[in-house]
């Protein structure tokens, strides 16, 4: 099954009304997309997903809708199951497996102690007999592991990778040489090619449900070892991401509109954005945009 978790993996957007209520039909339509643009699998109620702001009923729908619509594709779902609560946690793993995922990935609770994350873990292995994907991501989380210590969160039963979205390329780089058997996921959309060459086996990211495409041909050029052709696919998105850096979110959610996608990602309370951030998203994103699309 770890083999089934390399590859072009979307993170999926989780759609919603502008009373923050989960829409049912372009969730399952994303999905049906992506797949046809020639994915993997995909990653549900992760960051991208919003999951946090999300009740855990329409996190348990949206896991349910993930798996019904990846069966006529052969798609992996994996599903974030990340709370602040290691009960909750749990039972969000609990439902994932009933469900038919085919990996569970977590956050885990933020500003937490090492050995308050290696138990957090270790009761989701307990909880779930299924592959886990640890998640990296300190910036976030706070928790800056270090290698002993991701090396130590691997021997927990069930733990088999990492979806690695730090900024530090030797830490993947040093996990893929100490272990080489660990499943490491990239998880820096803009660092993609080079998360490849480290050691990552295939990417989870917020952009690929956008441009599926363009992180496709990334990887099959990185696999045929045409490494000039992967940094030339990658260079756009770089572009691109030094502009959206302004805000992630609000530039995510203007090129959503961009693309003829008529919903919003992201859940109140939303990010304050200032005027002049948002005149500048919108007058310099399409010009990138249209460099990605052609780049593909």
């Amino acid at each position: 099954m770890t083999n089934s978790l390399s590859g072009v993996i979307p993170a999926i957007v989780s759609p919603c009304d502008d009373d923050d209520r989960f829409l049912e039909a372009p969730f399952v339509e994303q999905i049906h997309r992506v797949y046809r643009e020639g994915v993997q699998g995909v990653y549900v109620c992760g960051g991208t997903g919003d999951a946090l702001r999300m009740p855990d009923d329409e996190r348990k729908l949206a896991v349910e809708l993930a798996v019904e619509a990846s069966g006529s594709h052969n798609g992996t779902v994996i599903a974030h199951v990340g709370n602040q609560s290691t009960r909750q946690a749990v039972a969000l793993a609990e439902h994932a497996a009933e469900a038919g995922v085919h990996a569970v990935s977590s956050m885990p609770p933020f500003s937490t102690t090492h050995r308050q994350v290696h138990d957090f873990y270790a009761a989701l292995s307990r909880a779930v007999d299924l592959p886990l994907l640890v998640y990296h991501i300190p910036q976030i989380t706070g928790i800056d592991t270090s290698v002993e210590q991701m090396l130590g969160l691997l021997e927990i039963p069930n733990v088999v990778g990492i979806k690695c979205s730090g900024n530090d390329l030797m830490f993947m780089k040093r996990i893929s040489m100490a272990r080489p058997e660990t499943v490491l996921i990239n998880g820096v959309d803009e660092k993609f090619t080079l998360g490849l060459l480290y050691g990552a086996c295939g990417g989870i990211g917020m952009w690929y449900s956008i441009f599926p495409r363009l992180f496709l041909d990334i990887f099959a050029a990185v696999s045929d070892r045409n490494i000039d052709r992967a940094i030339e696919l990658q260079t756009p998105l770089v572009d691109l991401w030094q502009v959206a850096l302004a805000d992630m979110r609000a530039a995510f959610e203007i090129v959503l509109q961009m693309k003829g996608f008529g919903y919003r990602a992201f859940r109140r309370p939303h990010p304050v954005v200032g005027d002049e951030t948002l005149v500048m998203l919108q007058r310099e994103l399409p010009s990138r945009v249209a460099a990605i699309d052609r780049a593909k």
